[in-house]
């Protein structure tokens, strides 16, 4: 139901799922666009832990699953500065994973503005 409703809510060509786990948002998401829409990897999965993305991104590729990147970072982190602007951003299951002073810190560092729905909470870059 979260997936379904993050389809339906998604703005733009350009998607970040912040906290990505196993990938397998930013996997529906590539597969879910038409080919003509795959020329770069519009959707980006970014997590702290490599192993689960590297997992993500060799089923991707085995798979023939164009337009996904895997990044691995720290959402809080100086590395995600670099990182493009997104139409939509996700961080689905994420911020209970949080202190309040975690989840200031990219709005006031980073320029981040969260917002919340029922089906979790999005992000984007001011």
């Amino acid at each position: 139901m979260i997936y379904r409703r993050v389809i339906e809510l998604r703005r733009g060509g350009s998607f970040l799922d912040a906290g990505t786990c196993h990938g397998f948002l930013p996997l529906l998401l590539a597969t879910a666009q038409p080919a003509g829409d795959r020329s770069g990897p519009a959707v980006v999965g970014l997590d702290i832990e490599d192993l689960l993305l590297q997992a993500a991104a060799r089923f991707a590729e085995q798979e023939g699953i164009s337009g996904v990147e895997f990044v691995t970072a720290d959402l809080l982190g100086p590395r995600t500065e670099s990182l493009p602007r997104f139409d939509t951003v996700t961080a689905i299951h994420l911020f209970e994973h949080l202190d309040s002073d975690a989840v200031d810190h990219p709005i006031k560092e980073h320029g981040w503005s969260w917002t919340v729905d029922g089906s979790g909470v999005a992000g984007q870059r001011q």
